[in-house]
């Protein structure tokens, strides 16, 4: 079975944690000062494929005082030119056609952020062993569950839950954050469970993050991260916009769209052409243009064209709050 990276840690990384001057990542100086926006890219590999099968942005505005976490999901439809145009596989597609690792990520930051109009500052990929450490250096993570509720990945850990709070260390998290076979809504289900994670991960960070743990993260990145990402530079962001401050706080979304199946059973997730704008602009700090060259949608399909341009799609944002109030429906 595919053991899919969800790389949900890239987001303490960023908010917390990300320091990488590893020896596979080729720096790119970010000015941290300015109080000026940054962006992200957060990429998570599969372990049996090169695949990004998590794929999200992270922003910090720091006029709003808020972290802003975007999540595409891994089947949604790019028309890059593969055998099947789906986002998550245009990483594995580069690095078949010859280009090396970094480089293939580097392409693959550069081609998201031109269909969602924005530029990032910058980008990471890294493993599930490396997710695993990084919770476990933060002590691990307090995730709310609302019921008694048992989580297993096939060939993988598992995980029971209580009602209320749960203290889960590394492993655990990466149960929770990978499991789908139970939720009716599969991807879109594991989507909201890594919105609860999120948020848990990001009260982690703002409470218990120190310059220890700091370098205990940069040391685990060093093997486990591709990032053209430099460690002065996000210290210099994370300590002057974030930590300095202290009330940060933090807004996530799935990128609006539609699951559907196009013939043959293919899943696909067609993002909303009006509501990804709004996102882009809001969530990625977008200046340009929302899908300039059209490759969010398969115009050829009834169905995705409709899901494209609905003009009365609506969707869901959710932040320490609202967060309790997210349900996922469950298989019977």
């Amino acid at each position: 079975m595919k053991r899919i990276v969800l790389l949900l840690i890239i987001a303490a990384a960023l908010c917390g944690s990300l320091v990488a001057c590893a020896a596979n990542s080729q720096n790119t100086m970010i000015n941290g000062g300015g109080g000026r926006n940054y962006l992200f890219l957060a990429a998570g590999f599969d372990d049996a494929a090169e695949n990004t099968d998590v794929l999200f942005t992270l922003g910090i505005d720091t006029k709003e005082k808020t972290v802003k976490i975007a999540q595409i999901p891994r089947d949604t439809y790019f028309n890059f030119g593969g055998s099947q145009n789906k986002i998550n596989q245009y990483y594995g597609y580069l690095c078949s056609s010859g280009e090396e690792k970094y480089s293939a990520l580097e392409k693959t930051a550069e081609s998201i952020a031109a269909a969602f109009g924005t530029d990032f500052d910058g980008f990471i990929g890294i493993t599930t062993d490396g997710f695993c450490d990084i919770i476990d250096c933060l002590g691990g993570v307090e995730i709310y569950s609302g019921e008694d509720a048992q989580i297993s990945v096939d060939g993988g850990p598992e995980l029971t839950l209580k009602p209320g709070y749960n203290h889960i260390d590394g492993r655990e998290a990466e149960a929770f954050v990978r499991f789908r076979s139970g939720y009716l809504t599969a991807d879109l289900g594991r989507m909201d469970a890594q919105k609860i994670f999120l948020t848990s991960l990001f009260r982690r960070v703002m409470e218990g993050l120190n310059v220890k743990t700091l370098f205990s993260i940069s040391g685990v990145l060093d093997e486990a991260a591709i990032t053209n990402i430099k460690f002065v530079d996000v210290a210099t962001i994370i300590f002057e916009n974030i930590l300095k401050s202290g009330d940060y706080s933090i807004s996530l979304v799935t990128v609006p769209g539609e699951p559907l199946q196009k013939a043959g059973g293919l899943s696909y997730y067609v993002l909303n052409r009006k509501n990804g704008a709004e996102i882009a602009k809001r969530y990625m700090f977008a200046d340009k243009a929302f899908d300039k060259n059209m490759l969010f949608c398969n115009f050829s399909a009834p169905s995705f064209k409709n899901a494209y341009e609905d003009e009365n799609a609506t969707y869901r944002e959710y932040d320490l709050n609202n967060i309790k109030e997210i349900v996922i429906p469950k298989k019977q």
